[in-house]
């Protein structure tokens, strides 16, 4: 689970905005950082290299999904971002925090909206994500934990195990995160 989102680390790092580049050339670029993270691991453990065909195999839907990212005006901003917020306590805790901490696999930025969307890779499938949704806690606390200057327009998991690859959204982000707030 944590090579998938490691790979596309380093592909972006490398590549912010695969349109500057050819489906050939995006291609080589993420299958050469896919393979570089995978193979420190294939070498202790051959199973490894199961879940990196599989994962390869996925490349071409994942960079189709990735251009349709970018032509809606998402473009990659950073990876593995740290998130957290304090919050004060009542009652008998009262003068005392509590403080979510969380890490977004990736976080888009939308400059014409000035948006944010926090994301996080998923290898399940998108129809496994959206049953799930309405009892999901993750992409809420996202929205919670994002900046209150700057807060998060979109939280949404990336269905990364099937063709074509989906993105996964809350409908209502601060509704989400104020009820998360709540609970």
């Amino acid at each position: 689970g944590d090579l998938v989102p490691r790979s596309l680390e380093r592909f972006h790092e490398a590549v912010p905005r695969i349109s500057a580049l050819t489906p050939d050339e995006a291609l080589a670029q993420l299958t050469a950082a896919v393979e570089a993270t995978f193979a420190p691991l294939i070498a202790g453990d051959y199973l490894v290299l199961g879940w990196q065909s599989r994962w390869l195999a996925k490349l071409p839907a994942y960079l189709d999904w990735q251009r349709q990212r970018e032509a809606e005006g998402w473009f990659w901003h950073s990876a593995e971002t740290v998130l957290n917020r304090r919050f004060p306590l009542e009652g008998p805790l009262a003068g005392q925090t509590l403080e979510l901490i969380g890490r977004a696999d990736r976080v888009d930025y939308h400059p014409a909206d000035d948006h944010f969307a926090l994301l996080d890779y998923k290898t399940r499938s998108r129809k496994a994500l959206q049953d799930g949704l309405a009892d999901d806690v993750q992409l809420a606390a996202y929205g919670l934990m994002s900046s209150s200057e700057r807060p998060a327009g979109e939280a949404a998991y990336v269905a990364v195990d099937e063709i074509p690859i989906a993105t996964v959204a809350i409908d209502d982000l601060p509704a989400a995160a104020a009820q998360e707030e709540r609970r």
